[in-house]
This record gives C-alpha cells, sequence and structure tokens, in this order.
C-alpha cells in the first residue's frame, strides 16, 4: 500500500520526501518577524483568482515548495476557507475549521497550511503575485505573496479584514494578519497539518479568542530552512566597507599622476 500511496502522489505531480517532519530541518516557529501587510498588499498588482464562498483555486509557483510532511510542489490550491492545500483538486468546501490538529478533515484533501481555517467569505478577492519580500534573516530567496482582501466570518457581524502569507523558495513561510478579525480565533485554527491527517501542529490554541490577531499579533514566522545565505551581522558588513574603503583608495592612488620633485643646483 506505501508503494501505491507514493506513485499515486507522483502522478499528481509532487513527491514525498521520506521521512519528513512537519517543520523542516533547522525551521522554527516565531512570532512578529517585521513583515507588515502593507508592504505586501498586491491587490492592485496580482493575479485576481477569485471570491466567494467555499473556493479553491489552484496557483503555480515559480519554484517548488515544501509542505508539511514533505511534500514537494509546484502547484497548490488557495482556499477561501483560510487554508492551502498541496491538492490543487482541493475545491475549498471545507468550512468547518479542524481543532485540535492533528484531524480527520470533513471533507477535502491534502496537506494543508492553515492560516485562519474557519467558515470565511472573501468579498475583495483572492490574489496572488511573485514578489521580492524580504526574509528576516536570508537573502537570495525568491518568494509570493497569497492575500485574502476583504474578507469575513460567514452569516456573522465579527469584523472584516485583511490577511496574507508569503511563501519563499526555500520552504519557509510567514502569516501576516490585519485588523478587524474581532472573533479573534474563538472559531479558528491556525497552523499545519501532513497530508494523512495524523500529524498536525497548532501555532496558535483553536476556537480560543484573544489572539491579539492583527494588532499584538502580526506574524507568525516559519523561519529557517537551509536555502539562501545569512544577512551579514553588523561586524560583517563593517568589514564589507572597511575593505571596499581600501580598495577605492587604492584605485585613486594607482590613478594620480606620479610628480617629480626637482631640486634646484
Amino acid at each position: 500500500m506505501r508503494y501505491y500511496s507514493i506513485l499515486l502522489l507522483s502522478i499528481c505531480s509532487f513527491t514525498i520526501l521520506q521521512g519528513q517532519g512537519l517543520l523542516l530541518p533547522g525551521q522554527s516557529v516565531t512570532t512578529n518577524c517585521g513583515i507588515s501587510l502593507a508592504s505586501i498588499d498586491i491587490t492592485s498588482t496580482g493575479t485576481f483568482l477569485g471570491t466567494g464562498d467555499e473556493q479553491g483555486y489552484p496557483i503555480t509557483l515559480p519554484f517548488n515548495f515544501t509542505f508539511p510532511g514533505g511534500i514537494v510542489t509546484d502547484m497548490l490550491s488557495v482556499t477561501t476557507n483560510g487554508y492551502l492545500s498541496s491538492d490543487i483538486t482541493d475545491s475549498g468546501p471545507d468550512f468547518t475549521n479542524d481543532c485540535p490538529l492533528p484531524s480527520s478533515l470533513s471533507s477535502g484533501s491534502g496537506s494543508r497550511i492553515y492560516l485562519l481555517h474557519d467558515d470565511i467569505e472573501v468579498s475583495g478577492g483572492l490574489y496572488f503575485q511573485s514578489l521580492s519580500v524580504p526574509h528576516p534573516t536570508k537573502v537570495g530567496l525568491s518568494s509570493v505573496v497569497i492575500y485574502y482582501a476583504d474578507i469575513g466570518h460567514f452569516a456573522s457581524n465579527a469584523g472584516i479584514w485583511d490577511m496574507a502569507i508569503v511563501l519563499y523558495s526555500n520552504g519557509d513561510y510567514i502569516f501576516v494578519y490585519g485588523p478587524g478579525n474581532t472573533e479573534d480565533g474563538s472559531g479558528s485554527t491556525t497552523g499545519i497539518q501532513d497530508i494523512t491527517a495524523t500529524s498536525g501542529l497548532l501555532f496558535l490554541p483553536c476556537d480560543t479568542g484573544g489572539q491579539g490577531l492583527g494588532t499584538s499579533l502580526t506574524n507568525i514566522c516559519v523561519l529557517g530552512a537551509a536555502g539562501g545565505s545569512p544577512i551579514p551581522t553588523l561586524g560583517q558588513w563593517g568589514f564589507m566597507i572597511l575593505v571596499l574603503l581600501l580598495i577605492t583608495v587604492g584605485v585613486i592612488k594607482a590613478r594620480q599622476p606620479s610628480k617629480e620633485i626637482l631640486f634646484a643646483e
């Protein structure tokens, strides 16, 4: 059965990395790593995917991305109910948030990244764009933004807000929340789960309000996977600047005409 499952997943245009956990080696989960929602607002520049309730939109990334549990794919489904699925056929029907994780899926499929899983309606639109978003600790990584505009809980007066996720080419990702979600986690799930629904990791307590989403908590950051180059420290920058200055002085000196000193007899 194991080999048939691997064959089926390969046919679906992704592979399984055997032995992978939910987090990639080196990754850890932190908060508020400096990405603002305004800096990644792609509602005027990104590709419009759609709006609605219980919808899923397949997209193709410009790089392979490693989903929780080790699924590597350049295709995924963006759903209106606040989760990403590694299964591009997931049409977004799962409006009952999975709580706690791991949890059997009430509908839909795939390995999942739960940005904020709830019964959500998207009125402003889902957008997708390749965008150079500075990684908090590394340089040289490609990135994409998936943006949720003007969303709210179904049949609720619990506010309207925006949120987004940044995916990096090394498998890191950052959740970004805007203010306005007055339920503030009381009916939602934020975390990750593998394709078998036997291993899950909550980033916030599910079905628990008072999370500060979009106010005191603007980012959840899953960072540290291999790839890219470390951002130089202040000391490293200082050393590089000193070397550049010495090179510049040397070039200037080399270009100056030599002067002969004449002595009167």
